[in-house]
């Protein structure tokens, strides 16, 4: 993939700035966007009754842990169907369609 994007990129760039990245991350620790993006999160999970609103919400919490595990392996269960079809699609196409039309 690289010999196809080659010339996308000059060769007088010298690359990634790394230093960047620490700038970056120093900027939202600076203005807690951490503390931002959780409070967001936790009044959508909220919203969706995920979570009660009973308690002061960590994000280290065993019951947020669980389910943040649950939802890990679902999307890994439907990542490894929809590679499985593709699978099938390029191999037994015929079988695949007398499955069912898409």
């Amino acid at each position: 993939m690289t010999g196809n994007i080659a010339w996308v990129w000059r060769n007088e760039d010298s690359g990634f700035d790394h230093t960047g990245k620490r700038e970056f991350r120093n900027r939202l620790v600076d203005g807690g966007a951490g503390d931002r993006l959780l409070n967001q999160l936790l009044s959508q999970l909220k919203a969706g009754g995920w979570i009660k609103d009973r308690v002061k919400q960590r994000s280290d919490s065993t019951q947020v842990l669980a389910t943040l595990r649950e939802l890990n392996r679902l999307e890994a269960v439907g990542e490894m169907l929809r590679a499985t079809l593709n699978e099938i699609a390029l191999t037994k196409p015929d079988w695949l369609l007398a499955l069912g039309r898409p």
